[in-house]
């Protein structure tokens, strides 16, 4: 898969083109789950902290986790929420308490790059007892022309797949179950570059395109162009969802 180097380190600069979660789709999720504004959350794999400055309105403090210390520079300082930097795969999360401490665990886009004994080991260090696992993510809806062209395009460039995305087998393995799933849809535009440099950023596809990126920008455009409004932009539907694990 990713090679010894840390791709995240590598490409952070393209995760403002990933993307975005809607704020009112944590609006659904603190309605759906249940927050009172006390919780503590730890975010898994949290990059560049969209998620966690996502949620912090509705809960109490946010911990995010990550091993990449370019994208941890990237974060948004907020005071109540903190960040550490370590590789889930090798350390233990070091929080104050020697007792499991998060409500909810919180991992976006992530959840398929953790080992499974990593995943076991950190929930029973560090989940409460009653406390439960959210799984994230984002797409354009696949039921859009355009976005059907664009995965066609694409696929000649994926170096490897990846499965479990929504984490079920790993999570099922460590005795948790799917409870709840929340989705919110809207709308948005995007532009060619954007396109291109979104699915850059996606490391099943950047070892190939990093070789001439200009050269897949302009392929991408040429199959893509057809679709564009007057204003060479693509119109699309974003779906945020979020699978709640018990």
């Amino acid at each position: 898969m990713i090679k010894e180097k840390n791709f995240f380190d590598d490409n952070s600069s393209l995760y403002k083109y990933r993307l975005n979660y809607h704020e009112l789709f944590f609006k659904e999720i603190s309605v759906k789950l249940g927050f009172n504004g006390s919780e503590y959350i730890c975010d898994l794999c949290c990059g560049n902290g969209q998620l966690a400055n996502g949620l912090i309105q509705y809960v109490g403090s946010v911990l995010g986790v990550d091993s990449s210390s370019e994208m941890l520079n990237l974060v948004k300082p907020h005071n109540r929420i903190s960040y550490l930097q370590a590789d889930i795969d090798h350390e233990r999360i070091s929080v104050d308490n020697t007792e499991p401490t998060f409500d909810f665990l919180f991992i976006g886009h992530a959840v398929h790059w953790i080992k499974q004994d990593s995943l076991e080991r950190i929930i029973k260090r560090n989940l409460n007892k009653n406390g439960s696992i959210v799984i994230l993510g984002n797409h354009w809806d696949p039921n859009m022309s355009w976005v059907q062209k664009l995965y066609s395009f694409i696929e000649p460039y994926k170096s490897f797949d990846i499965s479990d995305v929504g984490g079920q087998i790993k999570l099922s393995k460590c005795g948790f179950q799917l409870k709840n799933k929340i989705i919110y849809t809207y709308e948005s535009i995007f532009n060619l570059q954007d396109v291109a440099n979104f699915v850059q950023s996606l490391a099943r596809y950047e070892e190939k395109i990093s070789l001439n990126p200009s050269l897949f920008y302009k392929k991408l455009s040429k199959e893509l162009l057809p679709y564009c409004n007057e204003n060479l932009e693509l119109n699309a539907r974003v779906i945020n969802w979020a699978l709640c694990y018990q």
